[in-house]
């Protein structure tokens, strides 16, 4: 009995500690001093908790799991960002904070829980990106209605100054969580749905519109190319439900169009009926580049692809330069920040110049390492055998997140991103050993 009860008081403690990791997202250990009471203990509470954690399972932990080929290059990227860059003034906290949160995420994760536990921590994960997902597009409907013109690009949930929380996701973030949600059901309905389900074919369908109309071009990039994998590999089933094609690609697809096209009609009219425009080309249209996304990119950034991508490739020449001059070190966590001012919008550019080279190669080597992990699952024919839609879905983080980290940092910071991608790749990759 005193067996049990400590068994279930331990896997209680790992989802809190999961929990807590998700709550100190978005906080700057440099302020600390300048927090309120709730952000002080979303600061420390992971490591509070991650410590009773190991003190209750120090038996647990195997340190040649270190040695591991497939995670050596994982860990390598975060030591280097500890270790070799105290020289850089600005930013030496940061260098030990966010390193040692992504180091001790991924160290409870992968010595101190069982498969079953990080199972429960996945579902853990879907529950928590569910609610975040409701509570801040419920929220970013009041900016909607008081906007002249009901579009969703670069909406931003509200800010819950009382619980700490003053960064929300904008658009493109609203936009990756509900492209998660939509991957998760979808794989649900295909692996254990009952067909013509209308409940589920809605909330597909909801996601996957959800997933365009925040008019990220990432986002919307990745639906398309998930989508393409979906129907390659799970054709028959795909198609023994015609509602799903409907529900999943078609309609999302069709109310996305009408409703930019609505959109770009409406900003006609009010530029030349209430502003006097008559030339719908002039770069006047840059005022109201963050009405419409479509508009914006067609007549203000037509001819200049760096505008088309929001400056990215101006930003990674930068960086390049900067690279150039420091390649072996870097200059520290969120050297991009500090030096550019801004994202630099690409995982591999940014452990590089953060970490130096070898963390810029660490980083190609866990997309390697994916890669083979997801070649194992779909050229082998194992997805044909696995009847578990959360592995059918932790095969598409790796995609989502793998993709999302060519044009954002993602996976090489500390955020959703990173949290998302390493649960889903440990219990993926364990998934595996059981299938073959």
């Amino acid at each position: 009995m005193i067996k049990i009860e400590r068994r279930f008081f331990q896997k209680l403690l790992i989802l809190f500690v999961w929990f807590s990791f998700f709550l100190s997202i978005n906080l700057n250990p440099i302020e600390f001093l300048d927090f309120n009471i709730i952000n002080k203990i979303r600061i420390i509470l992971p490591l509070v908790l991650a410590f009773l954690l190991i003190t209750l399972r120090y038996h647990n932990i195997k340190f040649y799991n270190f040695l591991n080929k497939q995670l050596f290059f994982f860990y390598l990227i975060f030591l280097l960002y500890i270790f070799f860059n105290f020289s850089f003034q600005k930013n030496n906290l940061i260098n030990i904070f966010w390193p040692l949160y992504m180091m001790l995420s991924f160290f409870v994760l992968h010595n101190l829980t069982n498969y079953e536990e990080k199972k429960d921590i996945l579902i853990l994960t879907i529950l928590i990106i569910s609610i975040g997902f409701i509570f801040y597009f419920s929220s970013s409907l009041i900016e909607l209605i008081n906007r002249p013109i009901y579009h969703f690009y670069g909406i931003m949930g509200a800010e819950l100054g009382y619980l700490g929380i003053s960064n929300p996701p904008r658009s493109s973030g609203l936009a990756r969580l509900a492209l998660i949600l939509f991957s998760f059901l979808m794989y649900y309905y295909l692996i254990k749905g009952k067909k013509n389900n209308y409940f589920f074919l809605t909330l597909i369908c909801l996601l996957g519109t959800f997933s365009l109309i925040f008019q990220s071009r990432t986002i919307s990039f990745i639906y398309i190319i998930l989508n393409i994998c979906i129907i390659s590999f799970y054709f028959k089933k795909f198609f023994k439900d015609k509602w799903l094609l409907v529900f999943a690609i078609i309609l999302p697809l069709l109310i996305n169009f009408l409703y930019n096209f609505n959109i770009i009609e409406k900003h006609k009219f009010i530029l030349q009926k209430h502003l006097g425009v008559t030339d719908l080309s002039t770069n006047l249209l840059a005022t109201y580049a963050w009405k419409n996304i479509l508009l914006r990119d067609y007549h203000h950034h037509k001819n200049n692809p760096d505008k088309f991508s929001s400056n990215r490739f101006d930003n990674w020449n930068t960086a390049i330069n900067i690279i150039k001059k420091n390649y072996l070190r870097g200059y520290g966590a969120q050297a991009d920040r500090i030096l550019i001012n801004q994202s630099i919008h690409n995982s591999f550019l940014y452990s590089t110049l953060s970490g130096g080279i070898l963390s810029g190669l660490s980083i190609i080597f866990i997309y390697i390492f994916s890669l083979i992990l997801l070649i194992k699952f779909y050229l082998s024919g194992t997805y044909k055998i696995c009847d578990s839609a959360l592995v059918h879905f932790a095969a598409s983080i790796l995609i989502i997140i793998g993709l999302r980290s060519i044009l954002e940092t993602s996976f090489a910071v500390f955020s959703i991103d990173f949290l998302i991608f390493i649960i889903a790749f440990l219990f993926f990759q364990e998934s595996l050993k059981k299938y073959q």
